[in-house]
């Protein structure tokens, strides 16, 4: 007979990505922390490069960014300037294969 039972049980503390992991599968867990970052890349340069302005990324996989744009306007704008976009993308570390504008 075990006279000494815990009063408390102690709780967990929660670890970086648990909350993703209830959401993505382990093998897409990399993938979508990948894309986290690229996201926050993409936000901080649409504020300083003008073509970007009212633009959205909208996935981000295997060097292949897609972004939704508001106008044909600017969709061309980003077609005209894409070595541009991948120059500046290349400085903060995210090698680009292909964007694809979606309208």
């Amino acid at each position: 007979m075990n006279v000494f039972k815990p009063i408390f049980k102690p709780k967990r503390v929660p670890k970086l990505g648990d909350s993703l992991k209830g959401t993505v599968e382990r093998k897409f867990l990399w993938r979508a922390i990948d894309a986290g970052r690229v996201g926050e890349i993409f936000k901080e340069l649409s504020k300083k490069i003008e073509e970007l302005e009212d633009c959205r990324m909208v996935s981000w996989r295997e060097g292949k960014l897609k972004i939704k744009v508001g106008s044909s306007v600017q969709r061309q704008e980003i077609i005209l300037n894409q070595k541009k976009l991948k120059e500046e993308m290349k400085k903060k570390g995210v090698e680009l294969k292909e964007i694809k504008v979606i309208f």
